[in-house]
């Protein structure tokens, strides 16, 4: 049983730093305009970026508030994604060493359950924000 906990938290580890490996560039250039989209200091050897984040930032880059909501509307989606991993993944832990109790089981069902709703609601609501912040 330790093995397989031990097995299961070094996974959620590598999940995590994957999470800040992929995730910390990508709002760094979000968080750091005029350097790489805007052709200032450019990677040695490589043309100006053309990412969606690049482009975001071109389509607003006349109000400051918009970029600074858009910037944290990504954050907090940053922190309900890992949130939503992190509550799965002890669900599973809690199916896993349930032991055949049914109401361990059931509990750690619905938590997957609400896990997954909030994402779905999270994604729903960024979507709903960008439409409303595009059209400003």
């Amino acid at each position: 049983m330790k093995k397989l906990r031990t097995l299961l938290l070094s996974t959620l580890g590598l999940v995590l730093l994957n999470l800040a490996v992929v995730g910390v560039p990508a709002s760094a250039i979000n968080l750091f305009p005029g350097t790489v989209c805007n052709g200032k200091n450019p990677p040695a050897g490589q043309k100006t970026q053309s990412t969606v984040v690049c482009d975001q930032q071109k389509a607003s880059k006349g109000n400051p508030i918009i970029n600074d909501l858009r910037i944290t509307i990504q954050i907090l989606s940053y922190v309900i994604g890992v949130s939503a991993i992190i509550v799965i993944i002890v669900a599973g832990l809690n199916i896993v060493t349930a032991n055949g109790n049914a109401q361990a089981v059931a509990k750690a069902r619905g938590m997957v359950l609400y896990a997954l709703v909030g994402l779905v609601i999270a994604g729903i609501s960024q979507a709903i924000v960008a439409y409303v912040l595009n059209k400003l």
